[in-house]
């Protein structure tokens, strides 16, 4: 007998087939998406609790889904923060219980165990002074990254623009969790950047039209072209589409 809630899995496969992209699928629509298919009455007993996809498909369909398998099976993700804390405590050699007395008077080897077991997360304050303890930078902890070296290179690099957008950040007082959804959410603009070989015309289109909208939030443009020249590139985004 495994220790997952068969029902509540269900539950959040059935929520991601009636969202996905704000779409509702039907039960052989939604198999059809799963490499390899899975017919409408194996997805209704997934729904139903009755028995769980293996390994691949969960993965498939939490990525589907937009979210992880951690998620799917514990209604709760994962981000690693937790084990990115404990391996490089490990890695500097420092126990729990001299890391706690480090980080603060009120914190215990306790509350170490619960931010390594993602119980709960330590705050951005806390995570900035646990990253200096641990001799890293706290985005590490956030997004399993670290920050490229300060080279010559580097200032001339996307990513010290990168680096200066994260300082601006750093000045909202986000959430650890939501740093990570934004994160999430910034692969996806990066991602967009293979376009630029994949189908130039399409990336010069996306590019045009994250420009446009930023024209608008910055507030110095005349909003009534940039809603036309937002609407120009959303069309020509469509007629690429419709040629593939």
């Amino acid at each position: 007998m495994n220790s997952f809630d068969n029902i509540q899995i269900g539950k959040r496969i059935n929520k991601i087939r009636m969202t996905h992209f704000g779409k509702k699928l039907s039960l052989e629509k939604f198999g059809s998406l799963l490499d390899p298919p899975a017919d409408k009455g194996l997805v209704r007993k997934w729904e139903k609790g009755f028995n769980l996809p293996n390994q691949d498909r969960l993965e498939q369909i939490a990525t589907l889904g937009g979210v992880t398998t951690d998620y799917l099976l514990f209604g709760k993700e994962k981000f690693g923060i937790g084990e990115r804390i404990r391996k490089q405590r490990e890695v500097v050699s420092l126990s729990k219980e001299e890391m706690a007395r480090y980080v603060s008077p009120s914190t215990t080897v306790d509350t170490i165990d619960s931010w390594e077991n993602e119980v709960t997360f330590p705050s951005m304050e806390e995570l900035r002074r646990i990253a200096e303890l641990l001799h890293t930078h706290y985005l590490f902890f956030l997004t399993g990254e670290k920050r490229q070296h300060e080279t010559d290179a580097y200032h001339l690099s996307p990513y010290k623009f990168l680096d200066d957008v994260e300082d601006e950040l750093d000045k909202f007082n986000f959430s650890p969790e939501d740093r990570i959804k934004l994160d999430r959410d910034s692969k996806i603009f990066m991602e967009s950047r293979l376009l630029s070989v994949r189908n130039p015309e399409m990336y010069t289109y996306v590019t045009h039209l994250l420009k446009h909208i930023n024209y608008i939030s910055l507030g110095n443009f005349d909003k009534d072209s940039e809603y036309q020249n937002i609407i120009n590139c959303i069309d020509h985004i469509f007629d690429s589409l419709e040629e593939k």
